[in-house]
């Protein structure tokens, strides 16, 4: 991991906007309550008095009330248990289900439940929110359970939120609100996008340099066969850094006694991996082509931005995947520094992909001084970002690539589907600097998809 990056930028932790949401929420209806008990307590009353039948038949009827709008609810409440369960902890192609289920102590009829759950996106801006609702009305059944299916999902971390469990009655006089907390996460990986094809703007695609460069490439780079990320059947991935020999051009082995502490391979010890020591990398096999994921904020600070950072890293990851087929590729961000090896490293790169997120406040022009010593000499410098007016801070990034005799490519995403006047001036100021330009259009994602794939055909509807 690259832990001066990650010092020295400035990380926003809360969303840039906030919408405001209005559901509809139960409570107790405690007026109507008020004279329930005011009136049952007069025909009471009027029974002690009197005792004719009409006062009878209210309090029988207001009886009944009261036991069914009352205390079946408390009832029905008390002891209740609910339980989540998550197909996967890594979802691959965004599709999973999730299954619940509520458990009550006594089977008492009359009684609706309703269940709110929520899966929140922390690698979004917006904190995307996945709602799971649905509505139980049982008559003797004391297991009621229901499984989810959930499509179209987007890249990023998940955390299930607490679970909120309102209990009512047939007459919509009571509702109790139950919460319950089930700690759960998952990981979204980040799926491939090929390039639109639709517009002006998405004919410039990366595909053209890809072609050129790979053209252009006379060295081929020895792969490395052996896989040596693997994934665990709890579904985390856990790395092993050994190393088979300097080759193949892998830079490290685990530490032995008696080594220099400043060969200590800080990467792998901040990827919980252990202690490793650097090995001499020969010039050959040293990356050449280094993709770096800007994840500078102000593009993003809209609230229906978060599909432009998802653009850049889908294209990114293809990119990569690409590019791989013919040398080693040094991948960047604010947050990590990553040295892709080919289809064995593909795992660990999207788990860290996935768990990217656009938040660093620092221009491109302030972090430079933080990603020069990485990018690499003689070779190729690819950046995708949405910024595409900072015109100091990528003529500040071309200056320090010119330095290493290093070519800079810059792909934008756009929303446009025609180039503006701005952007063909900006396009000629930096093309005027030596700098490849790309533009890419994103279009707008659709939404994921929630369906109740079991459970409805027999006591539950969805909300």
């Amino acid at each position: 991991m690259s832990k001066g990056l990650s010092q020295a930028s400035t990380k926003r932790t809360e969303p840039v906007s906030k919408v405001v949401e209005l559901e509809v929420r139960y409570r107790t209806r405690y007026v109507a309550w008020a004279g329930i008990l005011l009136l049952w307590l007069a025909t009471l009353v009027s029974i002690i008095l009197r005792g004719a039948a009409p006062e009878w038949l209210l309090f029988t009827a207001l009886s009944f009330v009261i036991l069914s709008s009352g205390l079946f609810p408390l009832l029905a409440s008390y002891g209740l248990r609910y339980e989540r369960k998550i197909s996967v902890s890594t979802v691959e192609l965004g599709q999973m289900q999730v299954g619940i289920t509520l458990v009550r102590l006594f089977p008492i009829p009359g009684v609706w439940y309703a269940v709110n759950d929520q899966l929140h996106n922390s690698s979004t801006m917006r904190g995307e929110k996945l709602k799971l609702r649905a509505g139980f009305t049982p008559l003797l059944h004391k297991t009621m359970s229901l499984t989810y299916s959930i499509k179209q999902m987007e890249r990023g971390s998940y955390i299930a939120k607490p679970t909120m469990i309102s209990v009512g009655d047939w007459l919509g006089l009571t509702c109790i609100i139950l919460q319950r907390e089930q700690a759960a996460s998952f990981i979204v990986l980040p799926q491939y996008e090929e390039p639109e094809e639709a517009t002006y703007v998405s004919r410039n695609t990366s595909s053209i340099w890809m072609k050129q460069r790979s053209a252009a490439t006379t060295e081929q780079l020895p792969m490395n066969n052996k896989s040596i990320w693997n994934r665990q059947a709890d579904g985390e991935l856990l790395g092993s850094h050994e190393r088979l020999n300097e080759g193949l051009g892998l830079a490290t082995r685990p530490y032995a006694s008696g080594d220099s502490y400043r060969r200590l391979d800080s990467r792998a010890a901040a990827r919980g991996m252990g202690l490793h020591t650097k090995l001499e990398q020969r010039d050959d096999n040293a990356p050449k082509l280094c993709m770096l994921l800007d994840q500078y904020d102000l593009p993003y600070e809209d609230s229906q931005q978060d599909q432009l950072f998802h653009s850049l890293v889908a294209w990114c990851l293809a990119d990569i995947v690409k590019a791989a087929e013919e040398q080693n590729i040094s991948v960047l961000s604010d947050d990590w520094s990553f040295e892709y090896h080919g289809e064995q490293h593909s795992d660990e790169l999207k788990y860290l992909l996935a768990l990217t997120r656009p938040d660093v406040a620092l221009n491109m022009k302030e972090r430079t001084i933080f990603f020069s010593p990485l990018l690499p000499t003689n070779g190729h410098i690819v950046v995708y970002s949405g910024a595409w007016k900072d015109s100091e801070g990528w003529l500040a990034l071309a200056e320090a690539a010119w330095l290493k005799g290093s070519s800079l490519e810059l792909q934008f995403v756009t929303t446009n589907r025609v180039m503006t006047y701005a952007m063909r001036e900006q396009q000629k100021v930096l093309e005027a600097a030596g700098v490849q330009i790309v533009w890419r259009y994103s279009y707008m994602k659709p939404t994921s998809i929630i369906e109740i794939e079991q459970g409805s055909e027999r006591y539950a509807t969805g909300t």
